[in-house]
């Protein structure tokens, strides 16, 4: 190493990664021999045992024992407040959470499959799906995993490499972690975590990337048993979701979280909701000059039933006059949201959308959204609610253009920031003339469209003359 020149940090470094991953690697060969030193009957009791240990010393673990202990503490307290004579009130056993748990784990460590990984192996990849197109699950993707031994890297999509102007600031602050860094989220799992639940939790793609450190082993239950775990012990199901929601705080999920946040009919719902919408947008990647929405298309062929978030990039929107010149209604940049109320009622588009730079968005299809209510009776409610309102807009032909702005503090022509009530009032009230002033052009072009009574006559008389004359 001394005849590399390295500088004295760098080579200390370099140092200790060989250092620990030939360590790693030792032990990762150890376990491997042993285990293929033992009858087969005898590897699975083994690897249970191993497995067993490794829970009793989990944080994770205990922690999701004190729950379904606390769960079970609760529901005895309640049977207590009611009449204790009545004998077709259910007596609840104070130790049925410790059995229940153990139960669990139980399971856990007899299904598990051992998996040795090496150094920065990448076990799952941000994005991909465990499902195909028909909805069946990939066998070599749809898995959840425990760590055994071993350190393992989380990251998520960067936010945005460009530099952002003060306008978008706002946005940008919706997705600082708390590390304070903004831009990126990063942490480190260990022995006695997990991993991949939330594909499974909400049916959505991988959330993060997850990367292994040095040489480790993990432990994996196949979808099959995921969802029987998943199903047979709800409370774990619960404290999973609960998890998700509170702890997670990756800057992906908080950015489309605060984006969705801004459309009038989700900004009161339970936190969970939005998280599961958060999770269940789908991310792409245009180039610039490309058009998301045409609207000369024939109205079966538009793109009108998902709500567009961009997310690093920006996009335009736009009309053709007749005398053919390009007139444009708004920019929107990071953190707008397009079509959150047309796509309710799948409106046909009213204005084109043009990508001004190469971006990347994320789009959420109307069939999630309703998909999520389902469970959400109070907010299925709501959303039918939303739904006949936009269907009134829709019929009347108000209202063509649907988005928000990325910004929440407007700039005025003298570059002076306004403060957040005015910028919104302000913000507000430009939709509305923009949306006022499009409804009036579109009519206007529409009228022209009509023929009116003379004109029908004229060429009904003159399509009888040449009838007529041949």
């Amino acid at each position: 190493m001394a005849n590399l020149n390295l500088p004295e940090e760098l080579a200390e470094h370099v140092r200790n990664y060989i250092l620990q991953t030939d360590l790693t690697r030792t032990e990762q060969n150890e376990f491997i021999e042993f285990a293929e030193s033992m009858p087969p009957s005898k590897q699975k009791s083994i690897n249970a045992l191993i497995f067993k240990k490794m829970i009793n010393k989990s944080t994770n673990f205990g922690i999701l024992r004190l729950a379904m202990r606390d769960h079970h503490r609760k529901k005895m307290h309640a049977i207590h407040d009611m009449d204790i004579e009545d004998p077709n009130v259910e007596k609840i056993d104070i130790d049925k959470g410790e059995r229940e748990f153990r139960k669990l784990i139980s399971y856990v460590v007899s299904q598990v499959k051992v998996m040795h990984v090496r150094p920065e192996e990448i076990i799952v990849m941000q994005s991909d799906i465990i499902k195909d197109e028909q909805g069946e699950y990939i066998d070599d993707k749809a898995k959840f995993y425990l760590i055994l031994n071993g350190d393992f890297k989380v990251s998520t999509l960067k936010f945005n490499k460009q530099k952002h102007k003060k306008k978008n600031k706002d946005a940008k602050k919706a997705v600082t972690s708390k590390s304070g860094k903004g831009n990126e989220f990063k942490k480190v799992l260990g022995p006695g975590e997990y991993f991949g639940e939330v594909a499974f939790l909400f049916d959505c793609g991988r959330t993060s990337t997850i990367k292994a450190k040095l040489y480790s082993t993990l432990g994996t239950l196949n979808h099959e048993q995921t969802n029987s775990l998943l199903t047979g012990y709800p409370i774990f199901k619960n404290h999973l979701k609960n998890d998700v929601v509170r702890v997670y705080d990756d800057d992906l999920k908080l950015f489309l979280m605060h984006a969705l946040r801004r459309v009038d009919y989700l900004a009161n719902v339970k936190d969970e909701i939005i998280v599961q919408l958060a999770y269940m947008c789908v991310g792409d990647i245009r180039e610039k000059g490309s058009v998301l929405h045409d609207m000369d298309e024939e109205p079966e062929n538009q793109l009108n039933d998902e709500l567009v978030i961009i997310f690093d990039g920006a996009c335009e929107l736009y009309l053709v006059m007749d005398a053919g010149t390009e007139f444009r209604l708004e920019l929107l940049t990071a953190g707008s949201v397009i079509n959150s109320h047309n796509m309710l009622v799948q409106r046909k588009h009213s204005v084109n959308v043009r990508f001004t730079q190469n971006t990347m968005f994320y789009y959420l299809k109307y069939s999630k959204l309703v998909q999520v209510a389902r469970n959400y009776p109070a907010f299925a409610k709501e959303l039918l609610k939303e739904k006949g309102m936009a269907e009134a807009l829709k019929s009347r032909d108000q209202n063509p253009i649907d988005y928000l702005l990325g910004i929440e503090f407007y700039t005025d022509a003298h570059d002076r920031v306004l403060d957040k009530g005015t910028s919104q009032k302000v913000i507000k009230i430009m939709a509305a003339l923009k949306n006022s002033v499009i409804y009036l052009l579109l009519k206007n072009r529409k009228d022209r469209k009509v023929k009116n009574l003379r004109k029908i006559l004229e060429e009904f008389i003159q399509r009888k003359n040449k009838q007529k004359e041949m």
